[in-house]
């Protein structure tokens, strides 16, 4: 049971009943709920700001992974690219120059990469520059691989035809001094 309120009335010089309104009991409601809600909010951000949830904490240490995971392939298609520039420069100043065929100039190891965007999926993310950065990277490697096998290859053939030739002359050779 509530305790009755009385006010002290000085025109009538006597205590009245304090009535109680709804309109004033539905306010004061309405102001807690408003009060608890603003200060639930406050208090939520600011030590959301202070604490990390434990999958706010997963994704940072992915990120923080994915991010070291990027430097290192790139530190290793650098590597790469240095080893097949190497073995671009031997092609050229030793085996060609060795079996007679024209060096492969850096014109043609470079040419035919460009033109349309083909890395239109990674844009739009934070480290995008940095991916497509790779990705470009990989896709040339790829490409100067793939034009050094055929060096190779040509040079395999241009090796072959000498040992025939080798082959041939020193036949004819051995044929000549049993004569």
């Amino acid at each position: 049971m509530s305790k009755v309120k009385y006010y002290y009335d000085a025109e009538t010089l006597s205590y009245r009943k304090v009535e109680k309104r709804k309109r004033n009991t539905f306010r004061k409601i309405a102001l807690f709920t408003v009060a608890s809600a603003l200060f639930g909010f406050l208090f939520f951000n600011l030590a959301s700001q202070f604490y990390e949830s434990p999958q706010a904490r997963k994704l940072k240490r992915e990120n923080e992974f994915l991010k070291l995971s990027l430097k290192e392939s790139q530190e290793d298609v650098n590597d790469l690219a240095k080893v097949i520039k190497n073995v671009e420069e031997r092609d050229n100043s030793i085996y060609r120059i060795y079996f007679d065929a024209a060096p492969i100039s850096d014109e043609q190891r470079q040419s035919g990469f460009g033109g349309v965007n083909r890395y239109k999926d990674f844009e739009g993310y934070d480290s995008s520059k940095k991916i497509v950065g790779l990705k470009e990277s990989i896709d040339k490697l790829k490409k100067r691989v793939a034009i050094q096998s055929k060096s190779l290859d040509e040079i395999e053939e241009l090796a072959k035809s000498k040992e025939e030739l080798l082959v041939l002359f020193l036949r004819y050779n051995q044929c000549v001094m049993k004569i």
